[in-house]
């Protein structure tokens, strides 16, 4: 008898507190890893109203702590990289299949294969042109400030840095940017930063 393909999502941003229905649902069990690429915050999020948000990188960043979520044997290949897709365009239970797109902000679903044992680990990634080139401390810490101002639900720059350093996540860029933000809001915490400037 063929051996079921064991599938897994890596997470190692929002993902891994925040997976959505879907995936929770089909989850089996989880792995620490690290990503088998570097990772920086190199992106600006529309959905987060600008903020700054991680993203494997060619240049810079480091091989963060990620945790793969490894799936139930009856999902397939498909259905997995589906639900990864919706998730990351908020299309959760919705029905909607991944279909690869050539659009500059288009997710994409990649495959990093035998990573930890599983057979075939799905991630989300952009296409280069959406990322951004040599990001500064201050810029990321200025676009993080604006989207903390702009959104009420956690949806923000200084929420998903915080969540990102208490999962264990570092990144080259990661001090000098929360340095920034303290700077820029007079604060001496990021919780601090986040009430000042939600006020």
């Amino acid at each position: 008898m063929k051996k079921t393909e064991s599938i897994g999502v890596l997470a190692f941003g929002s993902l891994i507190n925040d997976p959505g229905c879907e995936l929770s649902g089909a989850q089996v069990r989880r792995i620490f890893v690290r990503t088998p690429f570097p990772v920086e915050f190199a992106r600006y999020s529309k959905s987060r109203s600008g903020a700054p948000t991680l993203v494997p990188v060619t240049k810079g960043g480091c091989r963060v702590k990620a945790e793969i979520i490894v799936l139930s044997p009856n999902i397939g290949f498909d259905s997995a990289a589906a639900m990864l897709w919706r998730r990351e365009t908020h299309r959760v239970c919705s029905g909607g299949s991944y279909r690869p797109q050539r659009s500059r902000n288009a997710v994409r679903v990649r495959e990093a294969k035998g990573l930890a044992g599983v057979d075939k680990v799905l991630y989300t990634d952009f296409y280069a042109s959406s990322k951004i080139r040599g990001p500064k401390p201050i810029n990321l810490a200025r676009r993080a400030i604006s989207s903390a101002q702009l959104q009420r639900d956690g949806k923000d720059g200084i929420t998903y840095l915080l969540e990102a350093k208490r999962c264990g996540i570092r990144t080259p860029l990661m001090k000098e940017y929360e340095v920034q933000i303290l700077r820029l809001t007079g604060t001496r915490s990021l919780p601090e930063a986040m009430a000042k400037v939600q006020k």
